[in-house]
């Protein structure tokens, strides 16, 4: 695996925790450290971590549908997911107090956080840049995609032929299932629309 994409695993750590939305980000990341860790023989075990809101339950079940795409690792534990009861627009303050690395019992916090696209191509206010958004727990974290933005993301998804992957994520963030069962995207949020852009579909079928 090139190197430049995520670069090296931090010095020391051997228990990675792995915040996983079930979007394209964070599950382009679990696979390639999945393939880091098997292409180097690393000594590293992978802790996915999932924050549900009350009302997006959905994110555990999808997220569990990605990881049990790969092959069954050793070196991947069970998910561990808290079902938050406060309201989404606490998102940030939730996730400060769950990527603890202390209270996760890991030695770091790994997220996909990436670049949003620019707001004359989205034609969307940034109102919180993800490249500036406030760190979680600074010290105690690797964001490998924070130099990247979504048409990066797309084009490495395009590299590894990730199609299987690709069907599986849900990026939107007002995305929802009905009573039939069937993934609902909004197609109007930033998360839609940096899809739409990059991948050349709001939901999940493989355009590229």
């Amino acid at each position: 695996m090139e190197d430049h994409l995520i670069g090296d695993i931090p010095y020391g750590a051997k228990k990675i925790g792995l915040a996983m939305s079930g979007g394209c980000d964070s599950s382009l990341l679990f696979y390639l450290l999945c393939k880091k860790i098997i292409d180097e023989d690393l000594d590293v075990k992978i802790y996915p971590l999932i924050l549900c809101h009350i009302d997006r339950k959905y994110i555990s079940e999808t997220v569990h549908n990605i990881i049990n795409l790969q092959k069954h690792l050793s070196f991947v534990s069970d998910p561990y997911v808290y079902i938050s009861y406060y309201d989404r627009k606490y998102t940030t303050e939730n996730l400060k107090k769950f990527l603890n690395p202390k209270k996760r019992n890991v030695d770091i916090i790994v997220r996909g956080t990436s670049k949003s696209l620019p707001e004359n191509i989205t034609k969307i206010p940034v109102y919180n840049d993800r490249e500036n958004c406030d760190d979680i727990n600074s010290d105690k974290e690797w964001v490998p995609f924070v130099s990247l933005n979504k048409y990066d993301i797309a084009l490495i998804y395009k590299m590894y032929n990730l199609k299987e992957l690709f069907k599986l994520t849900a990026s939107c963030s007002n995305y929802y299932i009905d009573k039939r069962g069937i993934g609902i995207t909004c197609k109007k949020c930033r998360a839609c629309i940096e899809k739409k852009i990059a991948f050349k579909t709001f939901d999940n079928e493989w355009l590229l």
